[in-house]
């Protein structure tokens, strides 16, 4: 079953997504391919917006940043 995410979540993904992007020096579409594929949106990043969106951008965009390079994806 899936899991319904609220429009803020889905905001704070969007969000989180192009900030690494800008500090990886890609563009958000690289970073969404890298997430998708290793199925990091609904697996990681929706799931963890209770804890992540008190946090500031820096520090959200080098989470998900972490999270392709310990999945080895290419970014």
């Amino acid at each position: 079953m899936e899991q319904d995410y609220s429009p803020e979540a889905v905001e704070f993904a969007v969000s989180a997504i192009e900030n690494a992007a800008a500090k990886a020096g890609v563009t958000g579409d690289v970073v969404y391919k890298a997430l998708s594929a290793e199925d990091g949106i609904r697996q990681f990043l929706l799931p963890s917006y209770d804890a992540l969106h008190t946090q500031g951008i820096e520090y959200i965009a080098d989470e998900v940043l972490e999270y392709l390079k310990a999945k080895n994806a290419m970014v």
